[in-house]
């Protein structure tokens, strides 16, 4: 209405008087105080946004990298010396789990305090930001839990030279208590103990032939037959000479050692990926592979 007030003594040429001015000002001050108001919030919206998508990101990256990680390594991330091993940490700033945090951010990982058996923690990942003068976080939870694995690596077949899949040429062996050798599976639970010096064996024939069929040794290497035995991956726990004892089978392709843990009444509660650490300098032997047998 002040407007059209105005518009109005200026066409009947009446000119302006000091309180029409004071009032146009006004006018236009409260505007521009709304459309500076309007972008800022839209600018520190944007900048919200951009920030929360970063910080999502590394939290979820950090996340990823947990997993992946062997539970050892996450657990003795970052301890020093064996009065402290197994015990909650967290990290902030800098570089977490090969995850970079940019200058803005800072990031937190936690686990929780160990249990009597030290096989599950929980993890915290926190990312901190601020936009403007308001400080915002990202969390996210998970669970790690210790890997359980066998006495060794699980023979993989397909790494038999030549080895095609869905290939009726390639039997699994586990050897009788009469010296002679029954054609089974992978899934047989006796097919193989590394413990006890029993390999795992698998019989490359162009002979047919069916589970559960029993086979002789001169049966096993007659004409183009090949017997091939699982060498798991291996190593030394420390730079001592080369023995029996000093000798642990290797995680995967990784450095880490498989060992058993037993319980209280000295029965095997099961192996883990162990060594991570504790200052022992596993190095490796030999890669995992097959290797033909000429006498079994």
């Amino acid at each position: 209405m002040k407007l059209d007030k105005l518009s109005k003594k200026v066409r009947e040429n009446k000119g302006f008087t000091g309180t029409d001015v004071a009032a146009a000002v006004a006018i236009v001050v409260v505007t521009m105080a709304v459309v500076a108001g309007i972008y800022i919030n839209l600018v520190n919206k944007s900048k919200d946004n951009l920030r929360y998508s970063a910080a999502t990101r590394i939290a979820t990256q950090i996340m990823e990298n947990v997993q992946r990680y062997c539970y050892d390594e996450v657990v003795y991330r970052g301890e020093v010396g064996p009065e402290i091993l197994r015990k909650n940490f967290s990290y902030t700033n800098g570089s977490i789990f090969d995850v970079k945090v940019p200058k803005g951010y800072s990031a937190e990982v936690k686990l929780s305090d160990a249990k009597e058996i030290d096989i599950i923690r929980d993890v915290t990942v926190i990312v901190k930001y601020t936009v403007g003068k308001t400080e915002k976080n990202i969390t996210l939870y998970t669970v790690k839990e210790k890997e359980l694995l066998e006495q060794t690596n699980k023979p993989n077949i397909n790494l038999i030279s030549g080895y095609r899949e869905n290939s009726n040429s390639y039997y699994p062996l586990r050897k009788l208590e009469n010296g002679n050798y029954i054609i089974t599976t992978t899934g047989d639970k006796d097919w193989y103990n590394y413990d006890s010096g029993k390999a795992a064996l698998v019989l490359k024939t162009d002979t047919g032939h069916k589970i559960g069929e029993e086979l002789g040794v001169a049966t096993l290497l007659a004409g183009s037959n090949k017997v091939f035995a699982w060498i798991p991956r291996y190593g030394k726990l420390s730079s001592e000479n080369l023995s029996i004892d000093n000798l642990c089978y290797a995680y995967g392709t990784t450095n880490y050692a498989i060992q058993f843990a037993l319980s209280s009444d000295n029965k095997l509660m099961g192996y883990f990926i162990s060594g991570v650490g504790s200052g022992e300098t596993f190095k490796m032997n030999l890669l995992r592979r097959w290797v033909r047998r000429w006498n079994i």
